[in-house]
Protein backbone atom coordinates (compact mmCIF):
# COMPACT_ATOMS: atom_id res chain seq x y z
CA UNK A 1 0.00 0.00 0.00
CA UNK A 2 2.85 2.48 0.87
CA UNK A 3 4.39 1.46 -2.67
CA UNK A 4 1.73 2.14 -4.13
CA UNK A 5 0.58 5.51 -2.69
CA UNK A 6 4.21 6.43 -3.09
CA UNK A 7 4.30 5.49 -6.60
CA UNK A 8 1.03 7.61 -7.33
CA UNK A 9 2.90 10.75 -5.18
CA UNK A 10 5.57 10.18 -7.64
CA UNK A 11 3.28 10.33 -10.71
CA UNK A 12 1.64 13.30 -9.56
CA UNK A 13 4.52 15.47 -9.06
CA UNK A 14 6.12 14.57 -12.77
CA UNK A 15 2.95 15.16 -14.13
CA UNK A 16 2.91 18.79 -13.29
CA UNK A 17 6.51 19.25 -12.92
CA UNK A 18 6.50 18.03 -16.88
CA UNK A 19 3.24 19.67 -17.98
CA UNK A 20 4.22 23.16 -17.52
CA UNK A 21 5.60 23.75 -20.91
CA UNK A 22 3.03 23.70 -23.36
CA UNK A 23 3.13 24.50 -26.82
CA UNK A 24 6.72 25.90 -26.42
CA UNK A 25 5.13 28.91 -23.72
CA UNK A 26 6.28 29.01 -19.88
CA UNK A 27 4.09 31.07 -17.53
CA UNK A 28 2.29 34.28 -18.49
CA UNK A 29 2.33 33.03 -21.74
CA UNK A 30 5.97 33.99 -22.47
CA UNK A 31 8.46 32.03 -24.68
CA UNK A 32 10.65 29.64 -22.92
CA UNK A 33 13.71 29.94 -23.87
CA UNK A 34 16.30 26.95 -24.68
CA UNK A 35 19.82 27.03 -24.67
CA UNK A 36 20.23 30.90 -24.45
CA UNK A 37 23.58 31.96 -25.61
CA UNK A 38 25.39 34.73 -23.87
CA UNK A 39 25.38 38.30 -25.90
CA UNK A 40 28.89 38.92 -26.98
CA UNK A 41 30.67 42.26 -25.10
CA UNK A 42 29.91 44.14 -28.72
CA UNK A 43 26.45 43.36 -28.42
CA UNK A 44 25.77 43.56 -25.29
CA UNK A 45 27.27 47.59 -25.35
CA UNK A 46 25.16 48.36 -28.26
CA UNK A 47 21.95 46.99 -26.53
CA UNK A 48 22.96 49.14 -23.48
CA UNK A 49 23.85 52.10 -25.69
CA UNK A 50 20.66 51.87 -27.54
CA UNK A 51 18.29 51.67 -24.59
CA UNK A 52 20.10 54.70 -22.96
CA UNK A 53 19.85 56.76 -26.48
CA UNK A 54 19.42 60.24 -25.55
CA UNK A 55 19.12 59.60 -21.78
CA UNK A 56 22.10 61.81 -20.62
CA UNK A 57 24.50 64.27 -21.92
CA UNK A 58 28.12 64.08 -21.96
CA UNK A 59 29.55 67.56 -20.96
CA UNK A 60 33.23 68.86 -21.75
CA UNK A 61 35.00 71.91 -20.64
CA UNK A 62 38.09 70.85 -21.60
CA UNK A 63 38.45 70.48 -25.82
CA UNK A 64 41.44 68.17 -25.49
CA UNK A 65 39.48 65.34 -23.17
CA UNK A 66 37.58 62.93 -26.04
CA UNK A 67 34.98 60.96 -23.59
CA UNK A 68 35.03 57.35 -23.74
CA UNK A 69 31.62 55.96 -23.63
CA UNK A 70 32.60 52.49 -22.83
CA UNK A 71 30.47 50.10 -21.14
CA UNK A 72 31.30 50.52 -17.50
CA UNK A 73 30.46 54.16 -18.13
CA UNK A 74 26.82 53.33 -18.74
CA UNK A 75 26.08 51.13 -16.43
CA UNK A 76 27.38 53.93 -13.87
CA UNK A 77 25.04 56.56 -15.59
CA UNK A 78 22.44 53.63 -15.20
CA UNK A 79 22.86 53.40 -11.74
CA UNK A 80 23.24 56.67 -10.96
CA UNK A 81 19.87 58.14 -12.47
CA UNK A 82 17.81 59.59 -9.75
CA UNK A 83 13.95 58.91 -9.76
CA UNK A 84 12.83 62.70 -9.47
CA UNK A 85 15.89 64.46 -9.68
CA UNK A 86 18.34 65.12 -12.54
CA UNK A 87 21.89 64.52 -11.48
CA UNK A 88 25.42 65.93 -13.06
CA UNK A 89 27.92 62.87 -12.54
CA UNK A 90 31.53 63.91 -12.45
CA UNK A 91 33.54 61.65 -14.84
CA UNK A 92 37.35 63.51 -14.50
CA UNK A 93 38.35 67.06 -14.67
CA UNK A 94 36.69 68.50 -16.85
CA UNK A 95 34.16 65.76 -18.07
CA UNK A 96 30.89 65.26 -16.83
CA UNK A 97 27.49 63.18 -17.38
CA UNK A 98 24.37 65.15 -16.97
CA UNK A 99 21.75 62.64 -15.73
CA UNK A 100 18.32 63.67 -15.88
CA UNK A 101 15.87 62.20 -14.13
CA UNK A 102 13.53 59.57 -14.51
CA UNK A 103 10.45 60.91 -14.59
CA UNK A 104 11.72 63.81 -16.54
CA UNK A 105 12.62 60.81 -19.36
CA UNK A 106 9.34 59.78 -19.36
CA UNK A 107 7.61 62.99 -19.83
CA UNK A 108 5.85 62.99 -23.13
CA UNK A 109 7.27 66.38 -23.62
CA UNK A 110 11.10 65.26 -23.33
CA UNK A 111 13.35 65.60 -26.22
CA UNK A 112 16.14 62.97 -26.79
CA UNK A 113 19.39 64.85 -26.09
CA UNK A 114 22.69 64.51 -27.89
CA UNK A 115 25.01 62.23 -26.24
CA UNK A 116 28.10 65.06 -26.07
CA UNK A 117 28.04 68.94 -26.12
CA UNK A 118 31.35 70.19 -26.96
CA UNK A 119 33.41 69.75 -30.02
CA UNK A 120 34.64 66.43 -28.89
CA UNK A 121 33.51 62.89 -30.55
CA UNK A 122 32.29 59.93 -29.05
CA UNK A 123 34.76 56.97 -29.27
CA UNK A 124 32.60 54.00 -29.89
CA UNK A 125 29.14 55.76 -31.46
CA UNK A 126 28.43 56.08 -35.22
CA UNK A 127 27.31 59.20 -35.39
CA UNK A 128 24.50 60.21 -37.84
Amino acid sequence: MKNTLLFIFLLLISAFGFGQEQNGQGQKGQPLVKNKKELSEHDRYNVLLNEMDGTFQVRSTDETKIPLLSENLLLRIKDARLYNQSIVLDIEEGISVFIPSQTEISSPTFVKLDKVVSQLKTIGYDEK
